[in-house]
């Protein structure tokens, strides 16, 4: 029985794909579902901050979804983040997730989904905080009074008005996801 060469080549393709492919995405916090009450501006002086729970697997970050608008002649670059946390508040600097040019952003409310490159696998059942700031005033991040959503209410948030449970006063509109590294 012969194999033709477009047949291997297929099934080579194939395999390198479930080798590289990760084995498993996970949600760690969605809020995405619950309405906008109001918006935070994101700039050099007010960095936002957000906490999440690991699941029980070691991760590494993937993509941030934020609710975000951006309003006419807003710029700036968009960084976002990764702290450790330290007593129930965000730590050092644990790696730089990513960079967003405001330019490149349409004016308006959005979803905006920033790929992350997560050097570091995170620890399991573990809490890290994400940090969003800017170098210039480049948008908003949403957020809500309702606090539903996977992973939400265990959570807080830090601002310039201080430190906040999540099911106190609602959380920032954002989806955090990640693949496990390991199975």
């Amino acid at each position: 029985m012969k194999i033709s060469a477009s047949i291997l080549s297929i099934l080579f393709t194939i395999l390198v794909l479930l080798i590289s492919a990760p084995l498993h995405a996970e949600v760690l916090f969605d809020s995405t579902d619950n309405p906008i009450f109001d918006l935070d501006t994101v700039n050099a002086d007010v960095k936002l901050k957000a906490s999440f729970t690991t699941n029980e697997s070691q991760i590494r970050l993937s993509s941030l979804t934020l609710r975000w608008r951006k309003n006419l002649g807003q710029k700036g670059i968009i960084q976002i983040i990764l702290l450790d946390n330290k007593n129930g508040l965000p730590g050092a600097i644990l790696d730089n997730l990513a960079s967003v040019d405001a330019d490149r952003l349409t004016v308006g409310d959005q979803w905006l989904t920033i790929p992350l490159k997560n050097a570091k696998e995170l620890k399991k059942n573990t809490r890290y905080w994400i940090e969003i700031t800017s170098t210039g005033e480049s948008g908003s991040v949403a957020y809500s009074r309702e606090h539903r959503g996977l992973g939400v209410e265990a959570e807080s948030y830090l601002n310039n008005y201080g430190l906040h449970r999540n099911t106190e006063t609602g959380p920032y509109i954002f989806k955090l996801e990640g693949v496990r590294s390991k199975p």
